[in-house]
């Protein structure tokens, strides 16, 4: 017992608690780092089968499960072997390896230690009452007692008293808002009460970590996500949209936000840059399935767990020493459009890519394993890069790894291409800061200056294979076709009229305009959008519909002509009043439509 002056109970307790966890670290058990679920193999399986296995699943070790019991462990070294020696028909039984140590789910970190050194056995099966649970390698435990090494060093630099292991619990009540911190506790407890783990996973998680706001929310969830989302939904009455094929749901609040919903899965190839097969796995396996480590941080968001940080894959490492590193060497193989999104991150955090990373994608750009990707994905992939912040550098990374003939053969790199991009950026901005509350589309300005360069006549084509919507590919059209007419016709004129300008430029869009604007190096030309955007772009009159048909005028195209004339001599000062608009359409219209 003892007395302490000056605190309440509630603060005594606080502060007991903070302490306690300051120093006393729970022993670590199997179940706390183990892989599960695990691909097995029977023992009348033939090696070449178990050989698939390993190759679909990027694995090492299967273990041989017979009538639910773990009967043995087969390796790719011996399958290897023994199909160089021409065996690969035969069972696995017959080769596999029958003497082996296991593991309860409650053995501890310090006894596995010693069963995978001692008996130089890299692959240890995890089973609890005969069923096989997990499996632990000798990767898991480097892993994991990496990752103790850091706690411990990380524990005595913190000054909130909390264990490195809990430290992004405070980070999520700092950087998101209210809101967004219930919705994760509530998800948390009904994932608790079904039974299920629930976690916050990917991009979110480590924009947090980084210190951007981003509240697109992705959770995996161990155990039916669908199930999940409806449930969740319910409690929030809110929408969710299901696909039982991929095991996802994607949640629409009343408010905007938007919460993805996976069940736990895990992704193979058959082909290079073909679509994923699906199988429902845990969350490690989920993980490792994804582009970087950077993007496989999760939170753990049960009410037991909840903020705890989980890093399989040394993300933290990653992000601290600013690296882009994929999570295997056939990344770019089996999806090679992760070579934008790797270009996409390494330009918007400053990081850089591993020396391995690079050199994976100069292997795939090589093999050509993008000409395989469809256009559509290539393009959606181009409109993200062109979303970005610091795009020239992007464009210039593009072109170092021979990507830019992906959008088009015609489309290098050139000190041309450079100005003009740098051109659209300068002009978009004035425009934002001219109209704060009318924004532009950027990433469709920068697209039209990468397409400068296409010929009209092969335009159709590009739209065709990249399957672009029909809305921006009329755009692109119209770019195309009346851009250079209204370059020449400005180019013909020392001083238009502004009725003149308004005539010619007020039928395109704003992006294909500041496009035009930022493409002409002519500066009397300039002066000429300047003029249009900052005086003639909303240039209204006083008359409608309403007028002409008081006026007796019959309602039908004419009336766009009528109103089109009226703004013209408005716009060249003729007309300054609405008596003086009346007056016009009566002298000019009238006598003709009376009849």
């Amino acid at each position: 017992s003892a007395a302490v002056h000056n605190k309440t109970v509630s603060q005594v307790e606080q502060k007991l608690l903070r302490v306690l966890e300051k120093y006393i670290k729970p022993v670590k058990m199997a179940r706390d780092f183990m892989t599960s679920p695990v691909k097995t193999v029977s023992s009348d399986d033939s090696l070449e089968n178990a050989s698939r296995l390993l190759t679909r699943y990027n694995i090492n070790v299967l273990p041989v499960v017979e009538d639910g019991v773990v009967a043995g462990i087969i390796s790719r070294q011996i399958i290897d072997k023994a199909k160089y020696h021409g065996l690969k028909k035969r069972s696995v039984g017959e080769y596999m390896t029958t003497e082996f140590s296991t593991v309860s789910s409650r053995t501890t970190l310090q006894e596995i230690k010693k069963r995978i050194i001692e008996n130089n056995q890299r692959f240890l099966p995890v089973v609890d009452n005969g069923r096989l649970m997990g499996a632990i390698t000798r990767t898991d435990l480097l892993r994991i007692l990496h990752v103790d090494g850091e706690e411990d060093e990380t524990v005595h630099e913190r000054r909130d008293g909390l264990p490195a292991r809990r430290k992004m619990k405070n980070m999520l009540s700092e950087r998101l808002p209210v809101k967004i911190q219930e919705f994760l506790k509530q998800a948390g407890s009904l994932a608790s009460d079904l039974g299920y783990n629930a976690y916050a996973v990917g991009g979110f998680v480590r924009d947090i970590y980084l210190g951007f706001d981003n509240f697109d929310i992705d959770i995996v969830i161990e155990g039916d996500g669908i199930r999940f989302a409806k449930q969740i939904a319910e409690v929030y009455k809110c929408k969710v949209k299901s696909y039982r094929k991929f095991g996802t749901a994607v949640i629409n609040f009343k408010d905007g936000l938007k919460v993805d919903v996976a069940s736990a899965r895990l992704e193979y190839y058959d082909r290079p840059a073909a679509l994923p097969k699906v199988e429902w796995s845990s969350l490690k396996l989920d993980l490792y399935r994804r582009d970087f480590t950077i993007n496989t941080l999760a939170v753990h968001l049960n009410p037991d767990g909840y903020g705890e940080l989980i890093d399989f894959f040394g993300a933290r490492k990653d992000i601290k020493e600013k690296t882009i590193r994929v999570l295997h060497n056939l990344s770019f193989v089996e999806e090679p459009s992760r070579i934008f999104r790797a270009i996409r991150f390494e330009q918007r955090f400053g990081f850089h890519l591993s020396k391995l990373t690079r050199k994976l994608v100069v292997n795939a750009v090589k093999m050509e394993f993008l000409k395989d990707l469809s256009g559509k994905r290539i393009f959606s992939e181009l409109v993200l890069l062109l979303k970005e912040e610091n795009i020239l550098p992007i464009v210039k990374q593009l072109s170092s790894y021979d990507l830019l003939k992906y959008i088009h053969p015609s489309v290098t790199y050139t000190r041309s291409l450079n100005r003009l991009l740098k051109n659209i950026l300068e002009v978009v901005s004035w425009y934002n800061l001219l109209y704060l509350d009318n924004k532009c589309e950027k990433w469709f300005v920068l697209l039209l200056g990468l397409f400068d360069s296409i010929k009209i006549d092969e335009i159709e084509g590009t739209l065709s294979r990249f399957d672009i919507k029909k809305h921006y590919a009329d755009l692109i059209r119209m770019s195309k076709v009346r851009g250079h007419d209204v370059l020449y016709e400005l180019a013909k004129k020392d001083k238009p009229r502004d009725s003149d300008i308004y005539r010619l430029l007020h039928p395109l869009p704003v992006e294909i305009n500041l496009f035009l604007m930022a493409k002409t190096t002519r500066q009397e030309t300039k002066k000429v959008f300047s003029v249009y955007f900052t005086r003639l772009l909303h240039a209204e009159i006083h008359v409608d519909g309403n007028d002409l048909k008081k006026l007796g005028i019959v309602p039908g195209e004419i009336y766009r002509d009528i109103l089109e004339k009226v703004r013209t001599a408005a716009i060249d000062g003729i007309l300054k009043t609405k008596d003086d608009e009346i007056r016009f359409i009566k002298e000019n219209f009238t006598t003709g439509t009376a009849n």
